[in-house]
């Protein structure tokens, strides 16, 4: 999924792209990664911890 697409159902407005199976995804701004990144934590069931996030995040972001 990628562009208005994506925008539309994450609501991130900088969101760039997301592989179907969620292992690679990018915004344009590190704050919405950082959403995006919870978001597939929330939508995995994955116990969410701090770290976790910012890690995936950083993850999301190199990539774009």
């Amino acid at each position: 999924m990628s562009d208005k697409e994506l925008q539309d159902v994450t609501s991130l407005e900088d969101a760039m792209f997301c592989h179907n199976s969620l292992f690679i995804a990018s915004c344009a701004s590190f704050e919405n990664t950082m959403k995006m990144a919870e978001m597939v934590l929330v939508y995995l069931r994955f116990e969410i911890k701090k770290t976790d996030v910012i890690f995936i995040a950083s993850v999301f972001f190199c990539f774009k």
